[in-house]
């Protein structure tokens, strides 16, 4: 149900009509629509990246001070990551 789902770092240029959804211990999530740019090999096996652009939603996790790591983030990162893959 949920195969297609990827955890990726989105530059923040890419995002539009963020809205917060929730706070937690260590991080805030948030609501988006991701202007995707469409990439694609060429018949020259040369990777295209054309002005079409997809608009996906995606969920952002805004981290709080993350210089600090614990274990319980890491904890999250982990179940989080199993849940995508």
């Amino acid at each position: 149900m949920y195969g297609g789902y990827h955890v990726i770092w989105i530059p923040h240029e890419r995002l539009k009509d963020i809205k917060h959804l929730a706070d937690g211990g260590f991080s805030s999530v948030y609501h988006a629509t991701w202007k995707k740019p469409y990439i694609r090999w060429n018949d020259k096996d040369q990777i295209e990246i054309t002005q079409y652009v997809e608009q996906l939603p995606v969920a952002i996790k805004y981290l709080n001070n993350s210089t600090g790591i614990s274990k319980e983030f890491m904890h999250e990162v982990i179940i989080c990551s199993n849940l995508v893959n």
